[in-house]
């Protein structure tokens, strides 16, 4: 395997690793809603939780356009260099 195709795989595996750490921030945030509402009631709980939920969202957003963004990125490099 040459050493272009190597670091190839790693750049791959690494935006993998970001999306996924994105993904748990993401359901981090929609654990820590339902948590909320679940232990507490009151309308101030339900503005946090609907915070939290939209903090989610865009979490999961920003993380999914990053991957796509650096993925076509890599590939672009590579299929120059090649």
């Amino acid at each position: 395997m040459s050493t272009i195709k190597l670091a190839e795989i790693r750049t791959d595996l690494a935006n993998q690793r970001t999306l996924l750490a994105y993904v748990r921030t993401s359901l981090a945030f929609f654990i820590a809603a339902a948590g909320l509402l679940k232990l507490y009631r009151g309308w101030l709980m339900q503005v946090i939780a609907f915070i939290l939920v939209t903090l989610g969202i865009v979490f999961a957003i920003a993380g999914f356009r990053s991957f796509k963004r650096n993925d076509a990125l890599v590939n672009i490099t590579i299929a120059d260099i090649d």
